[in-house]
C-alpha cells in the first residue's frame, strides 16, 4: 500500500488551508486498486443556513404579485416572513405576516440559524487581488488567468476585490469564474445578467459589503449579443477556452453568495446555490428561482463552518 498527497493548486507549501487530493493505491500480486479522496481543514460543522436556499438576518418580504421558487431546500429567515405574494417550495421562519400563501411546507417557529463571523469578510479581501476602480463591470471575464477589468494582474485563485469609495458600481454582461469580493459602502451593488461561478469550489463565488439590487431577466449570456469571448485563455468554461464569439452560457449565480447588507431581488435567473443575507431581502417579479446546491452543505467553502474558535458576536445574532 502507498499513497501520494496533491495539493489543489500543485504546491504544498503556499498555504496550510488548501485542501488536499489523496491518491491511495494498493496492490496484490497482478491487483491494483486505486482510490482518491479530498481532504481539507473544516474547523467545525456547516453554518446551518447553508441546508437552505436564500436565508437572511432580516425580514424577509414578499409582495402581492409576487413569486419566488425555491428547489431542494426552503427560504428561511431569522426573523418575520412577510407574506402577500407565493412561496413556491418551503419556507422557515421565526414569525409570519400577511395573506400570501406557501406552496410547501411552512415551519413557524424556527430556531435562529445565524450568520457568518464578521472577519470572513476581511479574510478573502487578503487573499484578493485588489482591483482599481474604473467604474462598471460590463463585457469582461475575470478568473484566474484573465482580468480584463483593469488589467493589473491576475489571481491564481480567481479572488478578486474591489472597493468602489462609496460609489455604485453595476455589473452587465459579465462572466466572473472566481471569487469576487466589492465593497459599495454606502452604495448600491446592481447585478443585470451575467454568469458567476467560483473557481474553487471551496470558496464562495460572491461576497458583497453593501446593498445589493438584482435583475437577472434573461436566461443566457450570448458573446455574439455583447461581441465578447467569455471563455478565453485563462477561464475555461467547463474545460474549454477558445478564441471565437458563437458560444452561449446560462445567466445566474452558481454557489454561494453572501451579502452584507439589504437585497432587492427581482429576478435571479435559475441561480444554483445559497444566498445568504445579513439583511433584508426584499422580492419582486415572477422569475427569482434558487436551486439549492447541496454540495455547500457537504462541503462548506472556507470560513462557512461553526469554528468556535472564529466566532464572535456576530456568529449567531
Amino acid at each position: 500500500m502507498s499513497f501520494i498527497l496533491t495539493d489543489d493548486d500543485g504546491d504544498l507549501t503556499d498555504d496550510a488551508t488548501d485542501p488536499l487530493w489523496i491518491d491511495g493505491i494498493g496492490q496484490v500480486r497482478d491487483a491494483v486498486w486505486v482510490e482518491r479522496a479530498r481532504a481539507r481543514i473544516d474547523g467545525g460543522l456547516p453554518l446551518e443556513f447553508l441546508r437552505t436556499a436564500l436565508h437572511c438576518r432580516k425580514s424577509l418580504v414578499v409582495p402581492g404579485g409576487t413569486k419566488v421558487t425555491a428547489v431542494g431546500a426552503p427560504v428561511s429567515t431569522d426573523k418575520d416572513l412577510t407574506l402577500n405574494g407565493t412561496v413556491t417550495g418551503d419556507a422557515e421562519a421565526v414569525s409570519t405576516s400577511g395573506t400570501g400563501s406557501v406552496t410547501g411546507s411552512l415551519t413557524v417557529p424556527v430556531t435562529e440559524k445565524g450568520m457568518p463571523a464578521r472577519t470572513l469578510f476581511d479574510h478573502y479581501v487578503a487573499r484578493a487581488t485588489t482591483l482599481t476602480n474604473s467604474g462598471d463591470m460590463n463585457r469582461i471575464v475575470l478568473g484566474p488567468g484573465v482580468n480584463e477589468y483593469d488589467g493589473s494582474g491576475v489571481n491564481a485563485d480567481g479572488i478578486y476585490y474591489i472597493n468602489t469609495g462609496g460609489s455604485n458600481l453595476t455589473i452587465d454582461g459579465m462572466r466572473l469564474y472566481g471569487t469576487l469580493v466589492v465593497d459599495v459602502g454606502v452604495s448600491t451593488l446592481t447585478i443585470s445578467p451575467c454568469l458567476m461561478h467560483p473557481y474553487r469550489e471551496d470558496f464562495p463565488v460572491l461576497i458583497v459589503k453593501g446593498a445589493v439590487s438584482i435583475v437577472i431577466n434573461i436566461p443566457q449570456l450570448d458573446e455574439s449579443a455583447k461581441s465578447r469571448n467569455f471563455n478565453p485563455t485563462g477561464a475555461p468554461y467547463q474545460g474549454v477556452s477558445d478564441a471565437d464569439m458563437t458560444d452561449t452560457y446560462p445567466c445566474g449565480l452558481f454557489g454561494l453568495v453572501h451579502i452584507i447588507g439589504d437585497v432587492a431581488l427581482t429576478d435571479c435567473g435559475a441561480s444554483k446555490g445559497v444566498f445568504v443575507v445579513d439583511g433584508q431581502v426584499t422580492l419582486a417579479g415572477q422569475g427569482s428561482k434558487i436551486i439549492h446546491d447541496p454540495g455547500l452543505m457537504l462541503n462548506p467553502p472556507l470560513g462557512y463552518t461553526d469554528d468556535p474558535t472564529a466566532r464572535d458576536d456576530h456568529s449567531r445574532r
